[in-house]
């Protein structure tokens, strides 16, 4: 039960404030750590119901009552600039989509070509049309694979492109 300490002491939560001032300057490091809290919340929860199994918690939805709370917090900030119309872009869960959704479809699923996207990748997508090289796993070939997730102008979607293979010279005999 150390883990409800992480949440109740004040030395604890005052070294969380301390980190969020002092070392979290962009908004990836921001949601890396509010994503570690939701997990250490999720945690605790998790704790409490075992060592605390006469308690009923039948009526809530610990689950989606977390997200939500968690959603809202990560949904209001804007991520980046839209590529299409270059108003905000913003978190929506499953999703980092522009944020006036009635004039722009312009979407970023955060899982694509079957690999989570993560929000530094997000960035690097509205940023540089292209995220560094990632790595990928192809079930039907049962092989890993690497390739960057670019930006298409001219279709106004993402597509994977691969690097260049290196040409060895064959040996001669």
């Amino acid at each position: 039960m150390e883990n409800i300490n992480l949440f109740t002491s004040p030395v604890s939560t005052g070294n969380m404030q301390k980190h969020l001032n002092e070392e979290i300057k962009d908004h990836a490091t921001y949601h890396r750590f509010i994503q570690g809290i939701r997990k250490r919340v999720v945690h605790t929860i998790n704790e409490v119901m075992k060592v605390h199994s006469e308690w009923d918690f039948s009526s809530i939805d610990l689950s989606s009552l977390i997200k939500e709370k968690v959603h809202e917090i990560t949904s209001t900030e804007p991520i980046g600039v839209c590529l299409l119309c270059d108003r905000p872009v913003i978190d929506k869960g499953k999703l980092y989509a522009c944020k006036d959704e009635t004039k722009c479809d312009f979407k970023i699923w955060k899982t694509q070509f079957g690999r989570n996207i993560e929000l530094e990748h997000a960035h690097s997508i509205l940023e540089k049309r292209t995220t560094p090289l990632l790595e990928f796993f192809s079930k039907p070939k049962n092989k890993h694979y690497s390739a960057y997730i670019v930006w298409n102008e001219d279709k106004n979607e993402l597509n994977l492109a691969f690097p260049e293979r290196i040409k060895r010279p064959m040996n001669k005999r």
